[in-house]
């Protein structure tokens, strides 16, 4: 199959893409505090949540390699991108580059969502449970990114994940920059609160936002490597057996308009299959996937997140079976085709 894909922006448009992302982002988190009516201000800060999860996915596909720019413009471009998301490139590429989609639903190796074994559950934690309880749940699914990803991660990365970033001065000058971005942010709300606008602000133009990254974030990355048919391993011999690498994603289908706006997310085996393509080219390749043995496709609805998060709980590993937290199987065992 030809993919029909042309990528005819040069670096200093690019730059001027993310540049302008980012005045837009600042411009809606501007206009959620400034604003008198709630209604709005509540709006605008969840539009500055969409625009800051569009100017990520931009920032992943970059960090894949699409589009021909040098590499300094697109290490500046990723920085930038990420700022409101409060991610450093070095740290994601290598835990979402090298380890996840080089090991995905291996676990133990890939660092995404990986389900707690059944006899495991019960040695963990009283704390360790309830995090797992909460965001294997509804509502608190919302959660899942920014406990399962965005803390180990990005936020707080072990002294492993943090050393195999390279260039040492170029995983510092990302810490400065993600620093000052948070700072900037916080520092405005500050402001605005001390002098009229109360602890309102930091809702509205602090939480709003970012729950609302963290939802759509956590939705889609939850719904690509989990459910009741998908299998996941802890034996590197059977997941190279299976070919799981290329066989363990779920494709949500999405109406158009929402397609569009989130660049494809969604076509994620697509994705997998070819992971420097820019998402906008991901429909075509995805078509064809869908085609092959053994693909799953749902579409978009909240049965399909409430199916999963009921039926996707813990994961027995040796019979290949998703179950709930008292060990009961809910599905399985998953057979692969």
């Amino acid at each position: 199959m030809k993919l029909r894909c042309r990528y005819w922006l040069r670096d200093g448009r690019w730059i001027g893409i993310a540049i302008s992302l980012l005045v837009v982002y600042s411009g809606l988190i501007c206009a959620a505090v400034t604003s008198r009516a709630p209604a709005v201000g509540g709006l605008c800060g969840i539009a500055a949540g969409v625009i800051a999860i569009v100017m990520f996915l931009i920032g992943h596909e970059l960090c894949h390699g699409a589009y021909r720019m040098s590499g300094i413009a697109r290490r500046c471009c990723a920085a930038v991108l990420f700022m409101p998301t409060l991610h450093r490139p070095s740290l994601w590429i290598v835990a979402h580059n090298n380890r996840h989609h080089n090991w995905v639903n291996l676990a133990g190796r890939d660092p995404v969502y990986a389900p707690v074994a059944v006899d495991a559950y019960g040695k963990l934690s009283p704390a360790r449970r309830a995090v797992e309880r909460i965001v294997r749940s509804f509502p608190g699914f919302v959660l899942i990114y920014f406990f399962k990803n965005w803390l180990p991660h990005q936020l707080v990365p072990s002294r492993d994940l943090a050393m195999s970033c390279g260039s040492r001065s170029r995983y510092r000058a990302e810490t400065v920059a993600m620093i000052a971005a948070a700072t900037a942010h916080m520092a405005f709300l500050l402001v605005y609160a001390m002098y009229g606008g109360g602890m309102w602000t930091f809702v509205i133009g602090g939480a709003i936002p970012w729950l609302t990254w963290n939802s759509l974030m956590s939705w889609a990355t939850l719904l690509q490597h989990t459910h009741p048919s998908v299998r996941w391993y802890a034996d590197e011999n059977l997941w190279q057996r299976d070919r799981a690498r290329d066989r363990s994603t779920v494709h949500i289908v999405m109406p158009k308009i929402l397609r569009c706006l989130f660049l494809n997310i969604m076509e994620h085996g697509a994705h997998h299959r070819v992971p420097y393509l820019g998402f906008l080219c991901l429909h075509e390749l995805q078509e064809e996937r869908d085609a092959d043995p053994g693909s799953i496709v749902e579409r978009a609805s909240f049965g399909v997140l409430l199916a999963v998060l009921r039926k996707c709980r813990l994961y027995d590993y040796h019979n290949h079976c998703w179950c709930d937290w008292s060990g009961s199987v809910t599905a399985g065992p998953v057979v692969r085709s």
